[in-house]
């Protein structure tokens, strides 16, 4: 028993030890943490975190300033910014210079895609290239300089393409009739549908049109850039359209060549303006003549990715349309009616212009010095000259009112022999495809047996600027009296080809709603121009 009192002693002891050394610890360590301990150093740690984070943020603001002005707002992916409208920036391909004119000293000098100065469409300013057919090429960029400071002379240009931006339209009067009225466009966001807030796209039917008797209520993507190539589209949807900005014309400078063409005697045209125009060639030999410029060994530097062809009536209409928006002349085009009489041969010359919309025709007997005879006062690149280009100043398109006709890449269903005679690789086509868009012939009624039944059929094709911007086929029926053919051409079916904008035997009823058919065939008054689909 005493043992066990003793150990039990011995236990109490130890307890009350082991309580008077605890608290003795734990008055050293209240007195670490409230006299410069752990409170302290945890506050040490808070402090400087939060110095290190303020510092991280003005680090991060000042990165967020550099890179807003320098490479301006940067947004999140997942961020939906409206569409502000603007036109497309052009697509170039080799072989393509872009230039622009200075007002300044009156000359194009040649730039490059970052210029913002370039192109302009709100102002009216289209976007220009020259090709590598001229002095400058794209496989000797080192010889000259693309920052605006090299100037071009005329002579020295190459041929030379407007760019046409994607965009969506409206008819907003005039539509289906003879009186000129208004179109609005809204320019689309790269190949999409996207348009500014508030714009309204619609299809185009027999059902949104009542029966083709009106326009839809809203806008229409253009078919040119869409892939419905029955219409005249592409075989997908595209961002914009090349033109050539001058009908072809001959290489050589200041002669005639009035013999027909065939398959083994045709050459390169150029697309210049002060050029005789390319002619006495058939439909068929315009159409490869098209296709082969993209081909291997072209002057131009051109490759197949420029999908190189004869300008359609849908790509005809799309440049007609821009035209009668804000963004282009918004008024009648000046016709060129010049014409050259030599040897008992007739001709035109490209990039000129009348001085009037109802001018008479300027008559030159000698081939020679052409420019002094008529006066510089027309040429394309003198501010006379502007009445004839799509913007009415120099960055527009040429020779869509007058010249000479425009064969275009495009053939009625006739069933007529001049298709085959004179239709070349066009008469081999069963169906439109992007290259070209086959128009119905209309079936004959008890009811319509004397009106133009292939003009009502074409009710459907939209954008060319046929049915939607005239009433009949009958003399000058189109917008601004512009020729609308004549009734017994379709009818007959002997005509089986579309040409567009009139020619130097005509002088009020040319322009760019001015349409007629043709048989095909090379002759003096007829040539053609092309287009480009960049991809």
């Amino acid at each position: 028993m005493k043992n066990n009192i003793q150990n039990k002693g011995i236990t109490l002891v130890a307890l009350v030890i082991t309580l008077i050394i605890l608290l003795i610890l734990a008055g050293v360590s209240l007195s670490f943490v409230f006299n410069g301990g752990i409170l302290d150093k945890s506050q040490q740690a808070v402090n400087e975190y939060e110095n290190a984070s303020q510092k991280e943020q003005e680090i991060l603001d000042k990165i967020d300033k550099y890179l807003e002005n320098e490479l301006g707002d940067i947004k999140d992916d997942s961020e939906e910014e409206q569409y502000n409208g603007e036109a497309n920036a052009p697509k170039i391909t080799e072989g393509m210079i872009p230039v622009k004119y200075n007002e300044t000293s009156g000359k194009w000098v040649i730039t490059n895609v970052n210029d913002k100065e370039w192109y302009d469409y709100n102002n009216k300013k289209w976007a220009n290239v020259m090709l590598s057919d001229g002095k400058y090429k794209t496989s000797n960029l080192g010889e000259y300089t693309t920052d605006g400071t090299t100037e071009v002379e005329i002579a020295d240009l190459g041929s030379m393409f407007v760019w046409i931006p994607r965009y969506a339209y409206k008819i907003e009067s005039g539509y289906h009739s003879s009186e000129a009225g208004t179109i609005d466009v809204k320019f689309l966001k790269g190949a999409t549908n996207e348009v500014e807030e508030g714009v309204n796209i619609v299809e185009y039917n027999e059902e949104t049109t009542s029966s083709y008797t009106k326009f839809p209520d809203g806008y229409v993507v253009h078919p040119a850039f869409t892939n419905k190539v029955e219409v005249g589209g592409w075989d997908k949807e595209i961002e914009g359209i090349w033109v050539a900005k001058f009908e072809a014309g001959y290489p050589m400078e200041g002669s005639i060549d009035n013999t027909g063409k065939t398959s083994s005697n045709m050459y390169y045209p150029v697309f210049k303006g002060q050029r005789y125009s390319y002619n006495n060639v058939i439909i068929g030999d315009a159409y490869k003549i098209g296709r082969e410029i993209g081909n291997n060994g072209n002057p131009y530097e051109i490759t197949g990715s420029s999908n190189s062809h004869m300008i359609k009536n849908s790509e005809w209409g799309a440049v007609a349309y821009l035209t009668q928006s804000k963004y282009g002349k918004n008024s009648e085009i000046y016709p060129n009616n010049v014409l050259v009489m030599s040897n008992d041969s007739r001709d035109t010359i490209t990039g000129y212009s009348a001085n009037s919309t109802n001018s008479e025709q300027i008559i030159i007997n000698n081939s020679t010095n052409f420019t002094e005879k008529i006066g510089t006062s027309t040429v394309w690149y003198k501010e006379a000259g502007y009445e004839a280009s799509t913007t009415g100043n120099i960055t527009g398109v040429y020779d869509m009112s007058g010249g000479i006709w425009d064969f275009t890449s495009n053939l009625i269903l006739s069933g007529n022999a001049n298709i085959e005679s004179f239709g070349g690789d066009m008469a081999k086509e069963n169906n439109s495809t992007k290259y070209i868009t086959l128009y119905p012939i209309g079936n004959s009624t008890a009811e319509n047996t004397d009106i133009d039944l292939s003009y009502l059929a074409w009710g459907k094709m939209y954008g060319d600027a046929i049915w939607e911007t005239s009433l009949k086929t009958e003399g000058g029926f189109a917008w601004y009296g512009d020729r609308s053919n004549e009734q017994s051409s379709v009818t007959s079916g002997k005509s089986p080809f579309i040409v567009r904008g009139g020619s130097w035997n005509m002088t009020t009823q040319t322009g760019v709603y001015c349409f007629a058919n043709n048989t095909g065939v090379n002759v003096e008054h007829a040539t053609f121009r092309v287009s480009f689909i960049v991809e």
